[in-house]
């Protein structure tokens, strides 16, 4: 009720004005100032009413050529990120395929080196080395021939054939005829770590522990994003 005797009092007042101001421009034959009157008040109550928004777009207009500035750098920011995962997705396909490839090797390498036995444990720099033997001794006449670099085989657990990890052949001792194999895949952390300690003080090979000719599983054709690890060449 109070807004509407507000809204009723000022429209009244604004009307009476603008009527005692006609007849008072009629009456001394003025009415040219009247209408210069209203025309005036229309054009400031016009001026009063946008100023604010005259003033936001003058704003907006003086900081323009800083924003647009800044939509440019957020775009080249963008792009170079999108440059930088695509350049590490394409280093992680590379490195998927050419682990594909040594697997390969390596499963080729072992099946003919043939199956190797566990004679102990030792290490070399702060590196973990396991010492293996040819179970068919005959084939150390020929052991020039033999692809013994990139052999990898499965260490296993021979009761249960629990795989413990992956070790790879990286160097063979020619006056005690053995071979030196390092751990690229530990599948049980834990297992290498107690490995790392014993071979300081107990060089003798791990009870129950066996090598086996690596074979390539369904799970390692494929990298960690779903890309295969081989892909047929050209």
């Amino acid at each position: 009720m109070v807004k509407f005797l507000k809204i009723f009092w000022a429209l009244l007042g604004s009307l009476a004005g603008i009527a005692a101001l006609y007849i008072g421009a009629v009456s001394i034959h003025a009415l040219w100032a009247f209408v210069l009157i209203v025309a005036v008040v229309a054009v400031v109550s016009g001026v009063w009413v946008l100023l604010p928004k005259l003033g936001e777009l003058v704003m907006r207009i003086r900081n323009y050529p800083t924003l647009l500035n800044q939509v440019g750098t957020l775009i080249e920011e963008r792009d170079s990120l999108h440059r930088q995962v695509a350049n590490y997705q394409g280093r992680q396909r590379l490195a998927n395929i050419l682990e594909g490839r040594e697997q390969v090797i390596g499963q080729m390498a072992a099946a003919v080196v043939g199956p190797l036995t566990l004679t102990g444990i030792t290490r070399k720099s702060e590196q973990l080395l396991l010492v293996a033997r040819l179970q068919d001794e005959t084939r150390y006449k020929n052991i020039e021939t033999l692809p013994l670099s990139k052999a990898r085989y499965h260490v296993e657990i021979a009761a249960t054939g629990e795989i413990k990890g992956v070790a790879v052949v990286v160097a063979y001792d020619e006056v005690r005829q053995a071979l030196l194999l390092e751990c690229v895949d530990e599948r049980v952390p834990d297992f290498w770590g107690r490995l790392t300690d014993m071979a300081v003080t107990d060089p003798a090979p791990p009870n129950g522990v066996i090598l086996q000719p690596y074979k390539m599983e369904a799970i390692n054709l494929h990298g960690p994003h779903g890309h295969p690890l081989m892909e047929a060449s050209d």
